[in-house]
């Protein structure tokens, strides 16, 4: 199971990742992307970077840096689970 991670600002819950899986992710989705019609592309915003994950790019803009472990209550029924950087996994 994967570790969480909330943001001591807004309370948005991620699951947390290492910044090796981060760039791998990135990556996979950009090899996704480029091979995308331009219509289809248009439905993502563009590709990935990195940068986004050292934030709370859902929530707030907080930093990374800026989370605790999530406790069972946090997350509620029906939440999307994005990942965030972050040094509190494993």
């Amino acid at each position: 199971m994967a570790d969480f991670v909330t943001c001591n600002k807004c309370g948005w819950v991620y699951y947390a990742v290492t910044e090796a899986e981060a760039i791998e992710m990135v990556a996979g989705f950009n090899a996704f992307y480029n091979k995308l019609s331009d219509k289809r592309k248009s439905d993502y915003g563009g590709p990935s970077t990195i940068d986004r994950l050292y934030k709370c790019y859902c929530g707030c803009g907080g930093s990374y840096k800026n989370f605790h472990k999530t406790e069972q209550h946090e997350i509620k029924n029906g939440t999307t689970l994005n990942p965030i950087i972050s040094d509190l996994n494993g």
